[in-house]
């Protein structure tokens, strides 16, 4: 995406047709070894197993902190250590907690996928294929799964949230999502597949308001999305920017919400369903075209860099931190990464990612600025990757700099956006802007898969 994103959903599909990957690498024969890094650090972050087959591919869900054009994620396992169950953020509900009320991958497992518990109830929908490896399949007949949040929930943020589905419609008309105040037809909210026998069109009804908002084709998957902002309701099909439908005014359903119609009996769907999420925010254009993209033009969206043996990240606690580094310094894992081995102003983390001895307050990384010439110098010690803990690791700095210390985007000095580490004090003195006015500098360190 070209905005940057905020703690987004990436799906990450693992098989051998990846270079060099092979599910025999794998301690574990149900993926538990499996971690995920991001950012600059390689932290680890929450991530979910939707779906593990090591005979074909498997679907896995990472929570990317930051997620822009050339973000990238590390995906590591191995550890032999690793193997009796998956780290507690894998499987508490971790990846979902941005605001979401509710995430089902409806497959033959109907549990929210959040930490919110609100387990879904089928009636007669069958367990299927979906677009990320299980959905759920609907006999345009009296099928129905009832999903939480109830009614409550609705009454208390149609306001302001999203509500996305995936829909692969195999006959005209039906409601893949609905709700509806009972004993009034025209009262209803969600999403409707028309039965016009020419043209095939997706509506919004909402408190008995039908609006248009696109086509559709049978026997192919479609996003639906419905958003609401401060009491204004959009609708998004695909990965199409989304278009203001309703008005929404006071309505508030009084029928528990429902997949595969109205939860009445009205309007049921024929097809397949997949991934409802329930969420409190007002998802933006470029989050839901990242949500069709990241599922639907995988390819395009996401690539893979071949396997490395012997990477960094054995990680048996999960703290973000390789065992090795941990042994090496302290004696022992499963220390506190956000702690202070010492008394210097970095926690262990940071020590890590800089090459600094997290036990000794001395070594800590720090930029060192000289004002007395025409241009000011800046200076600091840059650390090779050579001790346990960074195999397959490079580490890079870059200096930058901005007007406001507070506020306003950092911009990196020229030729200092990318410095490789040489084990040596690196000194800048180039040019800078001549201006009265003060400026802020800082330095920055992360490491890189080494290629």
């Amino acid at each position: 995406p070209t905005n940057s994103l905020t703690n987004f959903p990436v799906l990450i599909k693992l098989h051998e047709g990846i270079s060099g990957f092979s599910y025999s690498q794998f301690s574990s024969d149900d993926g538990f070894d499996l971690r995920v890094g991001a950012g600059s650090n390689g932290e680890a972050i929450a991530y979910e197993i939707e779906h593990w087959d090591t005979g074909a591919v498997s679907y896995v869900w990472a929570l990317v902190p930051t997620l822009s054009t050339g973000t990238w994620v590390n995906v590591h396992w191995g550890n032999p250590a690793a193997v009796t169950q998956p780290p507690a953020y894998a499987i508490d509900g971790s990846m979902w907690r941005d605001d979401y009320a509710a995430v089902w991958h409806l497959n033959a497992n109907l549990s929210d996928a959040s930490d919110h518990q609100e387990d879904a109830l089928s009636t007669g929908s069958l367990a299927g294929d979906g677009i990320v490896a299980g959905g759920r399949l609907f006999d345009g007949i009296d099928d129905v799964l009832h999903q939480g949040p109830g009614t409550a929930w609705y009454s208390l943020h149609m306001q302001d949230m999203t509500i996305s589905v995936w829909a692969h419609p195999t006959s005209v008309g039906g409601v893949p999502f609905g709700a509806a105040v009972d004993g009034d037809t025209t009262q209803d909210f969600g999403f409707k597949l028309n039965v016009h026998p020419f043209i095939r069109n997706v509506f919004v009804n909402i408190d008995g308001a039908v609006t248009l908002f696109g086509p559709f084709s049978l026997e192919e998957w479609h996003l639906f999305t419905l958003t609401v902002s401060n009491g204004v309701p959009f609708a998004a099909k695909n990965d199409l920017a989304p278009v203001q439908v309703g008005p929404l005014g006071g309505f508030v359903p009084t029928r528990q919400p429902a997949l595969g119609n109205l939860a009445g009996g009205d309007d049921p769907f024929t097809g397949r369903l997949d991934e409802l999420r329930v969420s409190t925010k007002t998802r933006s254009a470029a989050w839901i075209k990242a949500t069709y993209r990241t599922v639907a033009e995988h390819d395009a969206f996401t690539s893979y860099g071949a396997v490395v043996s012997g990477g960094p990240f054995v990680d048996a606690d999960g703290n973000g931190l390789p065992d090795t580094w941990e042994q090496h310094f302290f004696g022992t894992s499963g220390i506190d990464e956000e702690g202070h081995g010492d008394a210097d102003p970095m926690d262990n983390r940071s020590e890590y990612v800089a090459g600094t001895d997290p036990t000794n307050s001395a070594d800590f990384f720090w930029l060192g600025i000289e004002t007395g010439a025409v241009n000011p110098v800046f200076y600091f010690t840059t650390q090779l990757t050579a001790r346990e803990g960074y195999e397959g690791i490079d580490r890079f700095y870059a200096l930058e700099e901005r007007a406001i210390f507070s506020t306003g985007l950092w911009s990196h000095l020229p030729g200092a956006d990318r410095i490789p580490a040489t084990g040596t004090t690196f000194i800048y003195s180039n040019a800078v802007p001549a201006t009265n006015a003060p400026r802020h500098y800082r330095s920055k360190v992360w490491l890189e898969d080494a290629p």
